[in-house]
């Protein structure tokens, strides 16, 4: 393809406008290496970013049964029914490999029953980050969905 007259004006127009100068040699080589070496290592250690970045990996993400069940057993009192219920759901999701539908839990009693303390028991089982994962959700009724006249909208 030939260069036509308007691209090389275009060039001769940013080389006298000052790029040029930005464009300086020395910087430039030392820029261009540096980027060209990080993707070489980001390329060779591929996984370093999810040291540090969490994701779906076991790193981050490892379901403890053992841990639930006498986190379940010691620290939650007066709920064993519901205690029993919530270790064979969880514990039966995450060891069937490919499941058909997310696991969702509704927790529902009182104030004080244990409903988010349950949650965080859960979350700290599975995830590293426990309840600050990002893969943990946790909807409050009165906090999320405030306005009884919006209840449609929430549905």
């Amino acid at each position: 393809m030939q260069p036509r007259k308007r691209h090389v004006l275009v060039l001769w127009l940013l080389f006298c406008s000052g790029v040029a100068e930005a464009l300086e040699p020395i910087s430039t080589t030392i820029a261009v290496g540096m980027a060209a070496g990080l993707t070489g290592i980001l390329v060779k250690y591929r996984n370093i970013f999810y040291r540090f970045h969490e994701c779906c990996r076991p790193e981050w993400i490892s379901f403890n049964k053992t841990r639930l069940k006498t986190d379940l057993e010691s620290k939650l009192f007066g709920q064993h029914i519901a205690s029993r219920i919530i270790l064979k759901a969880v514990s039966g999701f995450m060891y069937n490999n490919n499941p058909k539908k997310p696991l969702v839990l509704s927790l529902h009693g009182w104030t004080g029953t244990g409903k988010t303390f349950v949650s965080k028991l859960i979350a700290d089982s599975i995830y590293a980050e426990g309840m600050q994962s990002s893969f943990v959700h946790v909807f409050t009724s009165t906090l999320h969905f405030p306005h009884s006249e919006h209840i449609a909208t929430y549905k």
